[in-house]
């Protein structure tokens, strides 16, 4: 999600299993049965506890362990209230994307995109 010139980042819970403490865009795995757009909207719902509206597929791309992933533009109601889930979420926020390029935790994948997004090979809608 993006507002102006900054992009809604989160640092994922400590207690997770999979990458604790790590800063990434919002996210998660699809479920059994789900469509790429069901699993959006139930992620954003779990993770932030607020309704998207996605407009398109940006990226995919592909995890040094083989998961495949989808960057996709979303908006939400600017009055809607981000009401993190406390267990999966540590720390979420607005960042320009020159501070979220300088995190040390940022995910490889992130990191990727963020680096395309910069040098005009990827636009955002």
């Amino acid at each position: 999600m993006r507002r102006r010139d900054q992009f809604l980042m989160i640092q994922r819970g400590l207690k997770l299993d999979r990458a604790p403490g790590k800063f990434c865009f919002p996210g998660g795995t699809i479920e059994p049965g789900e469509s790429p757009l069901q699993a959006l909207h139930r992620e954003m719902q779990e993770e932030l506890g607020i309704q998207i509206q996605p407009h398109s597929k940006i990226w995919t791309c592909h995890t040094t362990r083989g998961v495949q992933l989808e960057w996709w533009a979303t908006d939400f109601s600017p009055k809607a209230e981000i009401r993190p889930c406390p267990h999966e979420i540590a720390w979420h926020g607005w960042m320009e994307l020159e501070q979220i390029l300088r995190l040390d935790q940022l995910l490889p994948t992130n990191l990727e995109f963020l680096r395309l997004l910069q040098s005009g090979e990827i636009r955002w809608p």
